[in-house]
């Protein structure tokens, strides 16, 4: 369903692709083991961790770079097939690193849920 740029939109649509993709010139290089979470309400809707990790921070999707800290690049997606159990109005985004051995938040944000267009067919049906 084509892709949301999470890095610089305030709204997200379920059943898209979900990208954060950020890079800096400051040295982020004591960065290590990102975790990123996506909620809505209170239920976890995508994770890196548990059994079945459903955020990529790899790079193995599409055009997105891997995650590596010490070239200043933090980014990961949440697929469309996760992102599309998104319901309610919003979701909240959050990444922890530990920087140089301290577990710390680096990224808080809430987006709003865009609600799916309907596609209809040619007869309007």
């Amino acid at each position: 369903m084509g892709c949301c740029d999470g890095t610089t939109d305030d709204e997200l649509v379920p059943g898209a692709d979900w990208v954060f993709n950020y890079a800096t010139s400051d040295d982020v290089s004591g960065w290590t083991d990102e975790i990123v979470e996506a909620w809505v309400g209170t239920t976890l809707l995508a994770s890196t961790q548990g059994d079945t990790p459903n955020v990529v921070t790899d790079g193995s999707f599409e055009e997105i770079p891997a995650t590596d800290f010490d070239a200043g690049i933090f980014a990961w997606v949440i697929p469309s097939d996760v992102s599309i159990g998104a319901t309610g109005s919003t979701v909240r985004v959050l990444a922890w690193a530990k920087v140089d051995g301290v577990d710390t938040q680096v990224f808080d944000r809430t987006y709003r849920l865009r609600k799916t267009p309907v596609v209809r067919d040619e007869e309007g049906s």
